[in-house]
């Protein structure tokens, strides 16, 4: 009961940030930038969007359990990470790496531990790849200062990651701990690496999509200026406060590209259109299968008594 609390307490945030933010740009503004929108682009953002969440993402993560040991078919994958994508909006805490492990242990024989393992490892290589996109847009735009702590951050979060791996694994810790040890695997394993030019394609995704949103509108914005503050947008919005990052995504666009690049009313916008063709349209993609394939109403049902403790 207190979940969903929790989730009715994400919906309030994301609907009064979302209220405020277009009370202090102005409804009419927004519509003009609405009325303006130019379709082709938004027709390839969403091609983009469903060929990058739905078909690319899991390979990565098919990946990351590869590195760790672990086999898993790329059609269950699939199935498990469309079940996830709208799930992950009834679901607190945008909690996608449950929702996914879930998923994983339902269809396999491998444990919760072990799949929450391979979810959060692929999580820590997109974070690491968001922040390699980040630096690359800090260097095109000459904030070395920017940079340099972008690049400490890179060294750093990896390491934190490891040591806590390294920690969980040693003898008298906990039999679930230790499991979760697996965490750190992939970052260990000799092929480790193979993971973050995966990570960084996947999430030059969300870029290209955010390039051709910015463009549907008719603004005009340098690719340093997108790749930088698009990939600040993606670790803004991913901080659990709001549903799917709903609300921060647009607080974020009008915070720094309404400030350096855009009209208020223009950032605005783009952020509502990149929540939208990046995030809602996957998952109602995700849902039309759920309604049309009984296995994936079964494997939702699943996920949904995992962690939720009730079903869908």
């Amino acid at each position: 009961m207190k979940k969903k609390y929790v989730l009715l307490l994400s919906y309030a945030l994301s609907a009064g940030v979302l209220y405020a933010l277009v009370e202090r740009c102005g409804l009419a503004g927004v519509r003009e930038a609405f009325a303006g929108v130019r379709p082709f682009p938004i027709i390839v953002a969403a091609a983009v969007s469903l060929v990058f969440r739905i078909l690319l993402s899991p390979l990565l993560w098919q990946a990351a359990l590869r590195c760790s040991g672990h086999i898993a078919r790329y059609k269950d994958l699939v199935m498990i990470n469309a079940v996830s994508l709208p799930l992950k909006f009834v679901s607190p805490f945008r909690l996608s790496e449950v929702v996914r492990a879930a998923g994983l242990a339902a269809l396999t024989r491998e444990g919760f531990a072990a799949a929450l393992g391979s979810t959060v490892a692929v999580k820590v290589a997109v974070i690491e790849a968001t922040g390699l996109l980040l630096l690359a847009g800090a260097l095109l735009k000459n904030y070395f200062a920017a940079a340099f702590i972008i690049a400490a951050a890179l060294i750093i979060f990896p390491a934190i990651v490891i040591a806590i791996g390294r920690n969980a694994a040693v003898a008298g810790a906990a039999p679930w701990l230790r499991n979760l040890a697996q965490v750190a695997c992939p970052f260990d394993a000799p092929g480790a690496l193979a993971l973050l030019p995966a990570a960084v394609i996947l999430q030059a995704g969300e870029i290209a999509c955010a390039f051709l949103l910015i463009n549907s509108l008719g603004a005009v914005l340098g690719a340093a200026d997108i790749l930088y503050f698009g990939s600040l947008m993606i670790l803004v919005s991913a901080v659990p406060v709001s549903v799917q990052g709903l609300g921060v995504r647009e607080s974020a666009a009008v915070m720094w590209l309404g400030a350096f690049a855009l009209s208020p009313e223009t950032a605005l916008s783009f952020g509502l259109l990149q929540s939208v063709v990046y995030h809602v349209l996957p998952a109602v993609f995700g849902s039309v299968l759920w309604l049309f394939d009984v296995s994936m109403r079964t494997l939702a049902k699943s996920v949904g008594k995992e962690i939720m403790g009730y079903a869908p």
